[in-house]
């Protein structure tokens, strides 16, 4: 089964669909022009950014794949809809946003991500991406787990 999309239910507000992506930057990141305007460019009120804290003990561990150590802030890029006539315009306003700020980000959120997201996968894993290659060719060689992170289309590639 694919990734689903995500829906909101509270009291009385109508169904709403929403679609993210998550990006790590350094503390001295330049990237609040970018961000103004990309907020001002979303196709929905209910499209936003959240900002969370990162940092502190995090950066201190080294033995794991998880390669944005150093970020100080998790930039989460939210799209949310509550008709499917807006779906389109609202998950390409989230990617656009995404490709703007990528060459200022340290990396990408993996678990946000679908089969389709090669690139991003790419930078959620940086100088990781092959050992965790080798062990999904290891472990799934069948590609059985292919609807989430797209390591077997990063093990094509390389």
């Amino acid at each position: 089964c694919e990734q689903p999309d995500g829906t909101v239910h509270r009291g009385f507000i109508p169904k709403r669909s929403f679609f993210v992506r998550a990006l790590f930057f350094e503390k001295t990141a330049d990237m609040c022009k970018d961000v103004v305007e990309g907020i001002r460019s979303a196709p929905s009120p209910h499209c936003y950014f959240h900002f969370q804290h990162m940092g502190g003990a995090v950066s201190k561990r080294i033995d794991s794949l998880f390669t944005a150590r150093q970020a100080e802030w998790s930039l989460v890029i939210s799209a949310a809809w509550s008709e499917e006539k807006s779906a389109a315009a609202c998950r390409s306003w989230v990617m656009q946003v995404v490709q703007k700020l990528l060459p200022k980000a340290l990396g990408s959120y993996a678990t946000d991500l679908g089969p389709e997201d090669e690139l991003l996968a790419g930078h959620s894993f940086g100088h990781n991406t092959s050992q965790l290659v080798q062990l999904k060719k290891k472990w799934d060689p069948e590609n059985m787990f292919k609807h989430g992170f797209p390591l077997a289309a990063l093990s094509r590639e390389g």
